[in-house]
């Protein structure tokens, strides 16, 4: 299978996300198939990252971060930034569903890193979506963490143009905001000014996963 056919692949086995079952077996041969037949591929940590979250999705947090963290290796250099946010948030994910205590500096850089290299000018609504999970993941650890979080960078302001940038995939982003308000009454987002779709079109596991 050449590289062509590996990207093909991967974002058919993409399409798992919004159905009602994800096969994690499916990503981890592509994954050896890209491995063994395509060394240096370009594109291996997003292969991986979605091999983790497969693995997140089905209960198997463990395996997942080892996924994780191969992606990370694949994900450094110029170009790569976008594609190591996610991961890094995607792990840390993993380590809050493991019940892990998870360093709060860990949680400022990785916001920091989210900012400088999204920020409100490139990609916000990605940028949006990744710093919304680390809010979820530290009110779940630690009320006063996330609410600092909250105060010191500009979450709201970025919500706001993530949400003008893709109204459509805005959708998810209200399904997060309105179990985040549910579930922790302090959580104090202005929604206001938000432009935000109903959340008709979130389904299969990645709606469980959202919630």
């Amino acid at each position: 299978m050449d590289d062509q056919a590996i990207y093909c692949v991967n974002n058919r086995l993409a399409y798992q996300f919004e159905s009602a079952h994800i096969n994690s077996r499916d990503f981890k041969h592509l994954q050896e198939e890209a491995t063994y037949n395509v060394p240096g591929l370009v594109g291996m940590s997003h292969i991986l990252n979605n091999t983790g979250a497969a693995y997140l999705m089905t209960g198997n947090p463990d395996d997942a971060i080892d996924f994780f963290d191969k992606a990370l290796n694949y994900a450094r250099g110029q170009g790569r930034g976008v594609q190591k946010a996610a991961i890094l948030c995607n792990r840390l994910i993993a380590k809050s569903y493991c019940y892990e205590i998870i360093p709060e500096n860990e949680f400022r850089k990785t916001m920091n890193y989210i900012f400088d290299i999204m920020g409100f000018e490139k990609l916000p609504f990605i940028a949006s979506r990744l710093a919304l999970n680390l809010i979820s993941i530290a009110f779940k650890q630690d009320t006063d963490l996330a609410l600092e979080l909250m105060h010191n960078y500009p979450i709201n302001e970025l919500i706001i143009k993530g949400t003008k940038s893709n109204i459509i995939g805005s959708a998810q982003l209200k399904l997060q905001i309105q179990f985040l308000e549910k579930q922790y009454p302090r959580f104090g987002l202005d929604t206001s000014k938000l432009f935000l779709p109903g959340t008709d079109n979130v389904s299969g596991i990645q709606k469980k996963y959202i919630l």
